[in-house]
């Protein structure tokens, strides 16, 4: 983790001035102002400025059309907690009484922005190389319940999807949360293509447990990589931060008895929960810091709300 990659000279500095937050001043063009309340629409509404140079009143149009910042917020942070969607608009509602900032929402509207957020995650995530790589990377299975219907074809009824989960040791990176309909070797080498592609760099070793379908999708894909399998006999905690890292998604949503309707409701689930657990949550382990921060990558977000002003801000959208 203390050595550069190749892929170095492609590092994005992120970094950026506080207008890319908030709309300047019509008037001066300064970013000295206070916030003035907020201006509902149809839409959503708008935050609303005051500047401290001349007094002029405008509107941040930061993201137009979204809904209320502190709505935002809250959704994405139950979603990631519980991830159902009556509870959430329910809490919206309840949480508007106590803080006495009239707030409804639908069911629709927390898919919405849910589903919103999550193409802003996809682009978002493109943009990043790791400045620091790990030696050693650690692959596992974990599976998800799924609904099964009374009409569907036996043959593909199954009764769990499975997750593949790849993660860099050092820097705790959750690199790959590859939902697939059932066990295969394709499945396997595509979730380790996608890791590679998104870190950027082949880990020296990659260790797995006994499973016969990740151990060769390891050694037909990672050439280069030494492989370090072993049975949960011989070994139990062969997968040992894998499995931490297992623990930790069910305690956030997608708990052992929570079902999914397809395979796509699941991806969108574990990748939020993913970019959650890399870029807005810090670790202990690593001294306060995030795992992207962790592998040397520059972003200014720390909430919901931040990271989809940045998307909007810079064009992703």
């Amino acid at each position: 983790m203390t050595t550069k990659n190749p892929f170095d000279n492609n590092i994005v500095d992120l970094t950026f001035p506080l207008e890319f937050y908030f709309q300047p001043c019509p008037t001066c063009n300064g970013i000295d102002f206070t916030k003035s309340g907020w201006a509902p629409s149809k839409t959503g509404g708008t935050q609303r400025l005051k500047c401290n140079v001349d007094g002029t009143r405008y509107d941040d149009n930061a993201i137009p059309g979204m809904n209320k910042p502190w709505v935002v917020e809250y959704v994405m942070n139950q979603y990631i907690n519980s991830g159902h969607y009556a509870p959430i608009a329910r809490g919206v509602r309840s949480q508007s009484i106590v803080d006495k900032r009239a707030a409804y929402i639908s069911k629709s509207t927390v898919h919405n922005i849910i589903s919103n957020t999550y193409e802003q995650v996809k682009f978002i995530e493109r943009k990043f190389f790791h400045a620091m790589y790990s030696s050693d990377w650690e692959v596992d299975d974990m599976f998800q319940r799924r609904v099964r219907f009374e009409n569907q074809d036996e043959k593909l009824n199954y009764r769990h999807f499975k997750v593949t989960n790849i993660i860099a040791v050092k820097p705790r990176y959750w690199l790959v949360a590859h939902v697939t309909p059932r066990i295969g070797l394709k499945y396997a080498k595509t979730a380790i293509v996608e890791a590679v592609l998104r870190a950027g760099y082949s880990p020296l070793v990659i260790r797995c447990d006994g499973s016969r379908t990740l151990r060769n999708a390891c050694t037909i894909t990672l050439v280069d990589t030494k492989l370090d399998t072993k049975t949960k006999d011989e070994e139990f905690n062969i997968v040992n931060y894998d499995e931490i890292l297992h623990r930790i998604v069910r305690s956030m949503n997608l708990g052992k008895t929570r079902r999914f309707f397809s395979i796509e409701s699941l991806q969108r689930a574990a990748d939020l929960c993913r970019f959650h657990y890399n870029f807005l949550r810090p670790h202990q382990t690593l001294h306060n810091l995030t795992p992207a921060m962790a592998v040397g990558i520059k972003y200014p977000f720390r909430t919901w709300i931040d990271l989809l002003t940045y998307a909007h801000r810079v064009g992703f959208d």
